[in-house]
């Protein structure tokens, strides 16, 4: 019995320390790619959601018969737009995206309707 060196306790120590520390690894990146996948599919509804309303709105532009301010509900959200006539045929649409009730971006759209283009579209 004197030559015990008692190394079965400290193995299996450093063996359950070394298995938790890459458990709590792996849970904290299981979590932060969940996190980055509700994200993204944020951003893709959101730009979806944007892109469904300047195409009908820029519609309405061309057939001369929009209103001013409205808003488009789909199923995850609304878009609010606000229309203003920066100069002539030229158009400035502001637009407000909220996703699940709140707030995700928003965006300002400038369409010439006179080449029927959008000039620029920049996010705020």
């Amino acid at each position: 019995m004197n030559n015990e060196k008692g190394y079965i306790f400290p193995l299996t120590l450093g063996v359950v320390v070394t298995c938790l520390l890459v458990l709590t690894t792996s849970i904290g990146i299981f979590l932060s790619e969940k996190r980055y996948l509700k994200e993204m599919e944020e951003y893709y509804f959101a730009n979806s959601m944007s892109a469904l309303a300047v195409t009908k709105i820029v519609d309405s532009l061309n057939k001369d018969d929009f209103m001013a301010t409205g808003r488009f509900s789909y199923n995850r959200g609304t878009v609010k737009f606000t229309i203003h006539e920066k100069e002539k045929k030229v158009y400035s649409i502001i637009l407000a995206i909220n996703l699940d009730d709140r707030l995700i971006t928003k965006s300002e759209v400038i369409y010439n309707q006179q080449e029927k283009r959008i000039l620029r579209w920049e996010e705020k």
